[in-house]
């Protein structure tokens, strides 16, 4: 065994995972003095081995210095990312965590670097090279893939498709893609989408979608029959004293969000890039000829 390997290693996790010598003594259930001893040469007790291979998501060889094959990478970066939780300013920090591993797996797939043990430093210098850059945006369009990934702080955003043979005719069997996007053309109708996704109270009546949004009772059936035609509400009734009204319940579905967050970026194409390759050989819509 491999004193010094044990302290620097239990070193590195330690800061990599953000946590002080305090923090990481209370996971084990030692003092912060242990933890220091072990850090500069001396030994935890065996039985403590395991406690603090867990508390890093890692196998027990590789804190001898040992390979790193052995790593659980989907617990690792589970465990790193709601590990920030218990840091100051904790769900910001979990979003910054989860970015770090998305660039990762973006990584990965440029083929620019994965976290086994000969690029474990040099994968780390690439995450932080890619958080701290003044280009935001970085993207992939292979044969396997395609990857998009936004940083900026107002619309932070990472979508990752791998290439699966039936999608496009899965997507477009069946879908009437054009009455939806005719609809989405429709000024009323996109604006009544914006209403039912801004506001805190999904239920509403017909009544007040026409005080709302400023619209003839006539125009407001239409528009109203549209939203429930694309799952944008669905409709419910409500028993008075001596009636029965429609009411209506908006669908809070978050693709509709993510849609507008993929329009943006139509609209607003990044003119630079932190990282950019397109190798791909084939169509992104891969269908029967």
């Amino acid at each position: 065994m491999d004193i010094t390997t044990m302290g620097e290693r239990i070193k590195e996790l330690r800061k990599g995972a953000g946590m002080t010598q305090e923090e990481l003594g209370a996971k084990i259930g030692v003092t912060a003095q242990a933890v220091s001893k072990w850090e500069c040469g001396s030994v935890p007790d065996t039985e403590l081995i395991p406690k603090i291979a867990d508390c890093f998501g890692i196998a027990t060889d590789a804190l001898f210095g040992r390979e790193y094959e052995n790593y659980d990478v989907y617990n690792l970066m589970s465990k790193h990312i709601i590990e920030g939780y218990a840091m100051e300013n904790g769900e910001d920090e979990v979003l910054r965590r989860a970015m770090e591993t998305c660039w990762i797996s973006f990584a990965s797939s440029c083929g620019i670097g994965w976290p086994e043990k000969k690029e474990l430093e040099q994968t780390a210098a690439s995450v932080e090279e890619c958080m701290n850059h003044k280009n935001k945006c970085s993207k992939i369009i292979a044969d396997k893939l395609f990857a998009f990934m936004d940083r900026s702080e107002d619309t932070p955003f990472f979508v990752y498709m791998p290439e699966a043979d039936g999608r496009a005719k899965k997507m477009l069997e069946n879908t009437d893609y054009c009455s939806f996007f005719a609809a989405l053309g429709d000024p009323d109708f996109f604006r009544a989408a914006i209403y039912l996704f801004s506001h805190k109270n999904t239920r509403f009546t017909k009544g007040r979608f026409i005080a709302k949004l400023g619209l003839s009772e006539e125009r407001a059936d239409e528009v109203l029959a549209m939203l429930q035609k694309h799952n944008f509400v669905v409709v419910r009734e409500l028993e008075l004293d001596e009636s029965v009204i429609d009411t209506y319940a908006g669908n809070w579905i978050p693709y509709f969000v993510l849609m507008l967050q993929s329009a943006y970026y139509f609209q607003n194409l990044p003119n630079y890039f932190f990282w950019s390759t397109t190798s791909r050989s084939e169509p992104l819509l891969k269908l029967d000829d």
